[in-house]
């Protein structure tokens, strides 16, 4: 029992991974923090801009607080506004703030390396890297890392999924170029068209929980498409487009509103096809199979099997090719696999290209200094992978040779 009764109590969460368990949700406010629930409201025409404005906001505070200089120290704006540079940051991290804080730390240490002020090609760069070397990492996990049959049967297709919409927005990008998608709204920038965006419908939205989670996509917007159905529409990551040679944006002008909605942009049939490939709906009753349709039809009406009327039999199982079973059986096979977290603070020392104390390496990797020193200690003792430096007064992880040796090993 709570000795008060009027405790108020705030808990940060990803979305879409709450489970309040008895509480009352209607005594729960909740209060979303990622960029669509945050700025759509009665305003969604307005998002953006008021999205840019908040990162300028942001900017401002936080180089007036912890450096007492201002943009212009670092900022190189005789060519870019800082406007210009808040709408490219934006665009970059969605405005989650510690994906602004990495990418402007990899910008200055460019800027520094070049001996200029941070320009928008170090800036693309900089979110080209951030991607690579922390987003994509979450798939390396997959085949270096310990982890469940399922986890990693389920890191494997969400890679596979996301390479499919990568591939799909390179074939429209293709196709705008070389004039076989004729629409109009696509001449003014035919030879460099953008193909960062994709749309889907709503329903559909739960399948692509974990790529969001993982911020590869980020939801952008809702709007009607041309049947007048409501859709939802998705940001590819700004770093992943650099690497993968795809422009990020629209045009600009109202008469491009709809650039997002446009036939070629509907990955509807993209998710479909990935789900009826990978993913077998059946009853273990009648061991009949069904589509996706029939199978959100089912679970409206208690998951009464359509067939044979049997109740609470319909189930799911995933579909894996041969190769795939291959690649996962070979990665089983591996006998220096790493706890997830003991990769984990290795890449970090690794890409971070310095040495950390714990402190330091707790806030990256979002546990307490104190679990730091635990998994540390594991991997230098059992592997020594890492070594301990003191350095006035403070202690330093630093990589061992063998540690980097087995990194350089196991990079896909």
């Amino acid at each position: 029992m709570l000795p008060h009764k009027n405790i108020q109590l705030k808990i940060s969460a990803y979305p879409g991974r709450v489970e309040l368990g008895e509480l009352d949700r209607q005594k729960v406010d909740i209060r979303y923090l990622d960029y669509f629930q945050l700025y759509a409201g009665d305003k969604r025409n307005e998002m953006e801009s008021m999205a840019v404005a908040y990162t300028e906001r942001l900017m401002d505070t936080r180089l007036k607080i912890y450096t007492g200089k201002d943009f212009d120290y670092y900022f190189d704006t005789t060519k870019t506004s800082k406007e210009e540079y808040c709408k490219y940051l934006f665009n970059m991290t969605m405005n989650v703030v510690r994906h602004i804080g990495l990418i402007l730390d990899y910008a200055q240490e460019l800027s520094i390396i070049q001996g200029e002020r941070i320009t928008l090609n170090i800036l693309n760069e900089a979110s080209k890297r951030f991607y690579k070397e922390r987003l994509v990492q979450f798939f390396e996990e997959s085949k270096t890392a310990k982890m469940t049959y399922n986890e990693r049967i389920e890191s494997l297709e969400l890679n596979k999924l996301l390479n499919q919409i990568i591939d799909k927005e390179k074939t429209i990008k293709t196709n705008i170029r070389t004039n076989q998608y004729t629409a109009v709204i696509f001449q003014k920038e035919r030879n460099n068209p953008y193909t960062s965006h994709f749309y889907i419908a709503q329903e559909l939205e739960p399948y692509l929980g974990s790529l969001e989670l993982n911020f590869f996509i980020s939801k952008y917007n809702e709007m009607s498409n041309k049947s007048g159905k409501k859709v939802s529409i998705y940001a590819l990551n700004y770093g992943l487009c650099m690497d993968e040679n795809l422009r990020w944006g629209k045009p600009k002008g109202n008469e491009y509103r709809t650039y997002f909605i446009e036939s070629p942009f509907n990955f509807t049939p993209v998710i479909k096809n990935f789900l009826s490939e990978n993913k077998k709906i059946y009853c273990e009753n009648c061991m009949h199979e069904f589509s996706e349709e029939e199978y959100n039809l089912m679970k409206k009406y208690g998951g009464t099997c359509l067939k044979c009327g049997c109740k609470n039999s319909i189930q799911e199982k995933r579909v894996l090719s041969d190769e795939e079973r291959s690649e996962i059986e070979e990665i089983e096979k591996k006998d220096n696999l790493l706890e997830r977290e003991q990769y984990q603070l290795l890449k970090l020392l690794q890409y971070s290209r310095k040495d950390k104390t714990a402190t330091e390496l707790a806030q990256e990797l979002d546990v307490s200094w104190q679990k730091i020193g635990w998994i540390a200690k594991k991997i230098e003792e059992d592997y020594c992978y890492l070594k301990k430096e003191p350095r006035k007064g403070k202690m330093y992880y630093v990589l061992s040779d063998l540690g980097r040796e087995y990194l350089d090993s196991i990079t896909p």
